[in-house]
């Protein structure tokens, strides 16, 4: 998660997993994938959207390979997204 807090600008607290599932496929015998969703953190509407325009493949890639790590696929685009307030 700190490629990723690296790559969105915020601090490694700001970065939440939501879900991890394996993925299984008859092609990939010897290699298994997970797949990974998290949340980012951030001040405002317009942070989250600056912020989901960094977090393309090419720069998450960028940090994970500095960081000695497998290349990721990305299924998704990043996207902005107002969390729900607790009144």
């Amino acid at each position: 998660m700190a490629s990723l807090a690296r790559v969105a600008g915020v601090l490694s607290k700001d970065v939440a997993v939501d879900k991890i599932e394996s993925i299984n496929s008859r092609r990939q015998l010897v290699v298994t994938s997970i797949r990974v969703e998290a949340s980012v953190g951030v001040a405002d509407k317009a942070a989250a959207n600056e912020m989901a325009g960094r977090l393309t493949a090419d720069e998450i890639n960028s940090k994970l390979a500095k960081a000695g790590l497998p290349a990721a696929s990305m299924l998704v685009s990043a996207e902005a997204r107002a969390l729900p307030t607790c009144l």
